[in-house]
């Protein structure tokens, strides 16, 4: 095991900017550097900086900059992924509100709780993962019970609270855990509304969907983030098979909200965004940051005139 070390000294804003002058970092305007340490912080511009940093022999990466780096490149980088998580936020929104309008109206057939009865469920989640949901599920609904006019409502004059009414109280989560557990023609008439051809492909990207929600709704870094468990987009035919080789980056999962948008949000120019983010991403000498480390595996103009992008 690796010995630990003392956490590293405070430091002041003028400090921070004078450690990034002594690694080598150009800074034009000082008082403009500062504004950024102070409302968005060293730490945080650190996962930005650090593609920046001079790489080793070793493959690591060393304190100092590489030479004609400015911070400027480095803000730019940072906005960027702010954008980039408000787009993610923005069609997550919708997605999730169809999920649950989907989920609900096939569950509520059987019964206005059916949610509570596993009868309605799978061996496997009933066996494996009900308790789990169920406890997250009451969670929810204790958290609402203080500030939610429309649970009091319901729990003063009914006897029950039916589904289309709690899933309002519903994380991506508690969504996507909802979705595996149902019984396969429930959940395989719900990948057709999606445009999909089986409920396996969905429920791994609900998964990886859920984890850019995360991610988005908590302010990380997410351009070139790896999400560690990639979701499948099988027999999706091309570039999806394509896109798939870089499944652990995040760029084919926005292709895949343009995909489902599509299919619940035909009108929406939520795409024509997106790629104008793209076009606005930032140009560095030698590419030390590019298209290709969000996963992107052809030229631009190549992605741009895929179909999925056209009206």
């Amino acid at each position: 095991m690796t010995e630990k070390v003392a956490p590293k000294p405070f430091k002041t804003f003028q400090e921070q900017l004078d450690i990034y002058k002594a690694r080598g970092l150009i800074v034009e305007d000082d008082s403009y550097v500062l504004r950024y340490l102070q409302t968005i912080g060293y730490y945080r511009l650190s996962g930005y900086s650090y593609p920046f940093r001079r790489m080793l022999a070793d493959k690591t990466r060393g304190d100092d900059f590489m030479p004609n780096t400015h911070f400027y490149q480095i803000k730019d980088l940072y906005v960027f992924d702010r954008q980039l998580r408000q787009l993610a936020i923005d069609a997550l929104e919708r997605i999730e509100v169809a999920m649950r309008v989907q989920i609900t109206y096939r569950l509520s057939q059987y019964d206005v709780t059916s949610h509570l009865q596993s009868k309605f469920f799978n061996d496997d989640f009933n066996k494996n993962k009900r308790y789990k949901w169920l406890s997250k599920y009451y969670q929810l609904i204790e958290r609402s019970q203080k500030n939610s006019d429309f649970v009091k409502h319901h729990e003063e004059k009914y006897s029950d609270m039916p589904i289309w009414v709690h899933c309002e109280l519903w994380d991506f989560g508690t969504i996507s855990m909802l979705y595996a557990g149902m019984l396969q023609e429930d959940k395989d008439k719900i990948a057709v509304y999606f445009g999909l051809s089986s409920h396996k492909l969905l429920e791994t990207q609900l998964h990886a969907l859920n984890i850019i929600r995360n991610i988005s709704a908590h302010y990380g870094r997410l351009w070139n983030r790896h999400l560690g468990k990639p979701a499948s987009f099988r027999n999706m035919g091309e570039p999806w098979s394509k896109l798939s080789l870089n499944a652990n980056n995040v760029l084919v999962y926005f292709c895949l909200m343009q995909y489902f948008l599509k299919q619940i949000s035909p009108n929406s120019r939520w795409g024509e965004r997106f790629l104008a983010l793209l076009d606005d991403f930032p140009q560095v000498e030698n590419e030390i940051i590019n298209l290709r480390q969000m996963g992107l595996p052809m030229t631009l103009d190549e992605f741009k005139a895929w179909d999925l992008w056209q009206k």
